[in-house]
């Protein structure tokens, strides 16, 4: 049961059981689960949008990317809408889907049904990941399934303001069925700000880690404290300080981890700017070396950004004896309505002269959202499904239409999908479904939503 538990907690704050793809070349912290908040504060100041319904005004969203090297397809994203959810990419960190809802921040760019991840093994492309979301008539996510090394889902209770309440987390991990494992609560201040997550386990009925935060009287978050209880006594496990200039930018996050007596430094991110601008010029990460006490380098980057604030070109160093040492430079094009179309890897060659062929490449591929978004209200209102409650046939009569048929569960699992059904009169066979609640969700050929319904199994 231990180990069980073990395996469940690894994924409790979005930590690395479960696999995704991630941009090829990022700092440091962008894929620290932890450091990551820096992420949304970096966002934030640069006065970046909240994730919308939509995009931008172009009616576009993301529905793939791809990276290949040396012309070979390494990695590939699908990303899957209905009732015209979209993306809104705001930074090149934004066109991967790297929602976990137990994360500190409860930000979500690509509002998709699901994304699906392949990445190269041996010869060939496998399947790797593959995420699945419900929505609240907000368009927030209150599901959210994982299948890669087991099936992890997670139920999002959430207050009127739209924050948190509560998740459940269950999964399959050491075990056959699926099993609630962890509910983590969360607490907010007058400003609506969140102070304090904590974390019980639904097995063993005690409490198993929690985390705290505090703002100074900017509203700036200057830390947060995380604890994990061992035996009767919480002992404080890891902990991130932030620092800021006096334009409220941030300039500095400390991060300290426990080694044995207590905590210790354990990464030091850092970041420029030119004059008045809140979008960084630079970033360094460095380790700590507690043998030796003091600072190495692990990796630096430096921006260029064009007429739209929007990154155009970086270059890449590592630490090399006390010094950076120049790698790589990479560079993004965008297409008309700024969005990412593709990024580009040049090896540096020395003397200041970088490769004229780029190695690697990323593409972004997107689609118009249907502009026909209101023909969804009509579709469920001519969509007929009796009886309800069903025990074995299940009858779907909308004349004239033909979709594909998906019916999942509470756990955000699919148990039946037929592709190309004339709804006319359709008798679908649901004798072998455990009796339960479920959602019949009826697609078009292109995925858009034509009816979502519930009904329960007897």
């Amino acid at each position: 049961m231990k180990k069980q538990l073990l395996l469940s907690a690894l994924c409790l704050y979005g930590a690395t059981l479960v696999a995704t793809a991630v941009p090829k070349k990022q700092p440091s912290f962008m894929t620290d689960p932890n450091r990551r908040l820096t992420v949304s504060i970096l966002q934030k100041q640069q006065s970046k949008p909240a994730p919308a319904l939509k995009s931008t005004a172009t009616n576009k969203r993301l529905i793939a990317n791809s990276y290949k090297t040396a012309s070979t397809l390494v990695d590939s994203n699908h990303y899957y809408y209905s009732n015209g959810r979209g993306s809104n990419l705001t930074d090149p960190n934004s066109y991967f889907d790297y929602y976990y809802p137990t994360a500190i921040v409860d930000t979500q760019f690509l509002k998709c049904d699901s994304s699906v991840n392949w990445h190269r093994i041996g010869s060939s492309l496998q399947e790797t990941n593959r995420k699945r979301y419900t929505y609240n008539s907000n368009n927030q996510p209150v599901t959210v399934s994982n299948t890669s090394y087991g099936l992890v889902s997670y139920d999002i209770n959430r207050n009127p303001n739209g924050n948190r309440n509560y998740i459940e987390q269950s999964d399959t991990l050491g075990s056959p069925t699926v099993i609630s494992k962890f509910k983590t609560y969360y607490l907010y201040n007058s400003q609506n700000k969140l102070v304090s997550d904590s974390t019980v386990s639904t097995i063993l009925n005690m409490p198993m880690a929690k985390r705290t935060y505090s703002y100074d009287a900017n509203g700036n978050m200057i830390s947060f404290d995380s604890y994990s209880m061992f035996g009767t006594s919480w002992m404080q496990t890891y902990k991130i300080t932030y620092d800021y200039d006096a334009s409220n930018r941030v300039v500095a996050t400390t991060s300290y981890t426990y080694a044995g007596s207590g905590l210790e430094p354990y990464a030091l991110d850092s970041f420029g700017y030119v004059g008045t601008n809140n979008n960084y010029d630079w970033n360094a990460s460095y380790f700590w070396n507690s043998t030796s006490s003091f600072w190495y380098g692990d990796n630096r980057f430096t921006y260029h950004y064009n007429a739209q604030s929007l990154v155009d070109t970086y270059y890449i160093m590592t630490w090399n004896a006390g010094n950076w040492d120049t790698v790589e430079r990479d560079r993004y094009t965008y297409d008309n309505n700024n969005l990412m179309q593709n990024s580009f890897g040049y090896a540096y060659l020395g003397g200041g002269v970088f490769s004229s062929t780029n190695y690697d490449m990323t593409t972004m591929y997107y689609e118009d959202i249907p502009s026909g978004i209101s023909n969804t209200n009509k579709a469920k209102d001519i969509v007929v499904m009796y009886p309800n409650p069903a025990s074995h046939i299940l009858t779907l009569d909308a004349s004239g239409i033909k979709a594909n048929v998906r019916i999942i569960n509470t756990m955000g699992q699919e148990l039946i999908r037929q592709e190309h059904v004339s709804l006319s009169k359709y008798q679908l066979n649901i004798g072998q479904l455990p009796a339960g609640n479920y959602t019949i969700m009826l697609q078009d050929e292109h995925g858009n939503m034509l009816s979502q319904k519930q009904f329960t199994k007897l």
